[in-house]
């Protein structure tokens, strides 16, 4: 019975009768059941409840708003949403993962109402350890928190919930510790040399980063069909460059010779470095030993980035733009 009237004493009456009319109906294995104070006619109760009804199916029903489990909305909408968009979802897909793991089974409206569990899971994640035991900059834990607001932000578009709650904590502060170095010819030897071992693997990504000027994640990225080792050049398709745009690159002596390396150790691979989870070349693990060996070898301000620094300035020194 969609809509019904009670008397004063719970009873059902009769429409003529005095009492309160009701709209009680189950969607989807969930009641709705609200006293319509004010309502006089079965016609207007009706109405109400058949208003009621399509707001439940169409989305729109305020009542449900928050009430998806925050992992849910993760794996079913936010990360399907940004696997189309952006090209470091590995980097997205880790911060989710965290953030899954520490609000656990809480709703949307949870969170979305305690900006205090925000805060928490900001510092949780400064003060935790990262996978290699190291702790996390501001900077990063910055960048995690941009994420966690995205997947906010996605909810409240999308009317999972009313609020991006992440808008009433504070960004930590920063201080610019940013590694600017640009590699003399000394630092760039000491650098090839320590990725030795476990760590040789690393080593074409370095030779490639400062004889191309490529960014790190087109090298991890580089894909056989797109060089050319006879005409000792590779052209990068938009889909993986900064501004969307195809780039040619000519590949030096150096550059060559470790690509035709690489392309003799593997030859079947369609990747000239193969994706896999124990391969180590996610774009994380190319960032963080790299940052590591020269902290080791006293390079203290010298990242991957700094390849494509040091690429740049030498071609400027020869009067040639970048």
């Amino acid at each position: 019975m969609p809509v019904y009237k009670r008397n004063p004493q719970g009873n059902i009456v009769k429409d003529n009768d005095s009492g309160c009319w009701f709209y009680d109906f189950v969607i989807e294995g969930r009641r709705y059941k609200k006293a319509l104070k004010g309502i006089r006619t079965r016609k207007q109760a009706e109405r109400i409840e058949e208003k009621k009804r399509f707001a439940v199916y169409s989305g729109d029903d305020p009542n449900n708003l928050g009430k998806t489990p925050f992992k849910q909305f993760v794996d079913e909408t936010y990360l399907p949403y940004q696997k189309l968009r952006i090209r470091a979802y590995d980097i997205y897909e880790q911060v989710c993962r965290s953030a899954c793991a520490f609000f656990k089974n809480r709703t949307l409206r949870e969170i979305e109402n305690d900006p205090n569990l925000i805060e928490r899971f900001m510092h949780h994640r400064l003060n935790g350890a990262t996978r290699f035991g190291s702790t996390r900059k501001a900077a990063t834990v910055n960048r995690d928190m941009a994420v966690l607001s995205g997947i906010f932000t996605l909810a409240v578009r999308r009317k999972y919930c009313k609020y991006n709650p992440c808008r009433s904590v504070d960004r930590l502060p920063v201080t610019d510790s940013r590694r600017t170095a640009v590699l003399t010819p000394e630092d760039e030897v000491r650098l090839i040399e320590a990725l030795s071992g476990d760590k040789e693997k690393y080593r074409p990504i370095v030779i490639l980063g400062l004889n191309t000027g490529m960014r790190r994640s087109e090298i991890i990225n580089l894909r056989w069909e797109w060089i050319d080792l006879d005409k000792r050049e590779l052209t990068l398709p938009g889909s993986i460059t900064k501004n969307k745009k195809d780039r040619t690159i000519l590949l030096n002596q150096e550059a060559l010779n470790v690509l035709l390396q690489l392309r003799m150790a593997r030859p079947n691979d369609k990747r000239v470095f193969p994706a896999t989870k124990r391969s180590g070349f996610s774009t994380t693990s190319v960032t963080s030993i790299i940052a590591k060996t020269c902290d080791q070898i006293g390079l203290p301000d010298v990242t991957m980035h700094a390849t494509r620094r040091t690429f740049n300035t030498r071609l400027i020194e020869q009067n040639i733009n970048p």
